[in-house]
């Protein structure tokens, strides 16, 4: 092996003449040469992103972690303001945009949402707005509400009995009346016959002191009710209809609700009757449809002879102040001129009527039965 030096001024060069695997061993040291480069660099870099995190730390808030008991979820709520004058057959509009308000914030947060109804300035109440408040709130199981600060509608809501299917804005149910005036009934897929003659019997008892039947009635609302299931809402596990009664003076007043399509929307009309009604409102389509023009869509026949059944019983005397909210129409059938068009759009169909000692003995003196 020949080895050759040269002396610089600076560095000793080593020249390696004549020496085997020359090009191996100098192959060996330059990878070594570029691993301790590579390793190099990456000590640096970590070096500063450890001096990067070190100072991001220190300008973050520190939040201390809390040991104790979790608080529990408390769901977002709504609150709807009641209109002061919230009587459905004095100021149907109003109330119908009500309801609607509280539909809407259903729709929007079925299942997380609370809603909350203010009633500390309401003034007037019916039992009509009752039940279509009940029949409206029958999509929530979450809603709370306070007592009005008037002395009479207080007194009023006390006595009917409605605030026990409320609770408080705090969550507690309010305290039990035990001098209802008003009952508040709903069915599902079918209608109770046992309920519904017991409850006409108690309403004559009270008119009369003795029970009796009273079969227009009945037969009014074994037509509405099936009529509500079939047109309503198709989930029969909630609430098709709802039914008040209520006890008043020398009289007994009858609600019901349902919130489906409405009558103006499930009636079927040929060609001709289309090109018709194109020059008729909605008070005398509806009208007309009282009086049988229409057929129903569910072609059901006995379906199209329901609603001249119950004006029968009106035009009879059997009842009275019989009034119908359908769409965007309310129909007075026992007196056409108090008929009137909303602004709003009530979903579903609402029947009124009322029935007196001199109502009952007219149906009782009758000279032929009638067709109700």
């Amino acid at each position: 092996m020949h080895i050759l030096i040269i002396s610089c001024r600076f560095r000793l060069i080593l020249i390696y003449l004549h020496i085997p695997n020359l090009k191996m061993s100098l192959s060996k040291k330059n990878i070594r040469i570029r691993q301790e480069s590579i390793m190099r660099h990456r000590r640096k870099s970590n070096a500063k992103s450890k001096s990067r995190r070190r100072y991001s730390r220190r300008n973050k808030l520190t939040i201390p972690k809390y040991h104790g008991r979790r608080n529990p979820y408390v769901a977002p709520y709504v609150t709807i303001d009641l209109k002061k004058d919230f009587r459905i057959i004095d100021n149907p509009s109003e109330v119908v945009d009500q309801l609607n308000k509280i539909l809407s914030c259903r729709k929007r947060q079925e299942r997380s949402i609370r809603l909350d109804l203010n009633l500390r300035g309401v003034c007037h109440f019916d039992l009509g707005a009752l039940t279509c408040l009940l029949s409206t709130l029958r999509f929530t199981t979450n809603y709370r509400g306070n007592h009005p600060d008037d002395k009479n509608c207080r007194e009023f809501f006390e006595k009917s009995g409605f605030l026990t299917l409320m609770h408080d804005v705090n969550g507690h149910q309010f305290a039990t009346s035990n001098t209802n005036n008003l009952m508040f009934e709903k069915g599902t897929d079918k209608t109770s016959n046992a309920m519904v003659g017991g409850e006409i019997k108690r309403a004559i008892k009270y008119l009369t002191g003795e029970e009796g039947k009273f079969q227009p009635v009945y037969s009014i609302i074994q037509e509405i009710c099936p009529n509500s299931i079939e047109h309503a809402n198709s989930d029969t596990r909630k609430v098709n209809w709802m039914m008040g009664i209520q006890y008043d003076d020398g009289k007994v007043c009858f609600a019901l609700a349902d919130k489906g399509y409405g009558i103006l929307r499930t009636i079927k009309k040929t060609m001709t009757q289309k090109v018709r009604d194109q020059f008729r409102n909605d008070i005398e389509i509806l009208f007309a449809a009282f009086d049988k023009e229409y057929q129903s869509q569910t072609d059901d026949d006995n379906r199209n002879k329901g609603l001249p059944r119950i004006k029968s019983v009106a035009d009879a005397g059997f009842i009275q102040n019989l009034t119908v909210i359908t769409n965007n129409t309310l129909l007075n059938l026992s007196d056409v001129s108090k008929s009137r068009m909303l602004g709003v759009n009530f979903g579903g169909t609402f029947y009124y009527w009322e029935i007196t000692k001199e109502t009952y003995n007219r149906w009782k003196t009758r000279k032929q039965s009638i067709s109700a």
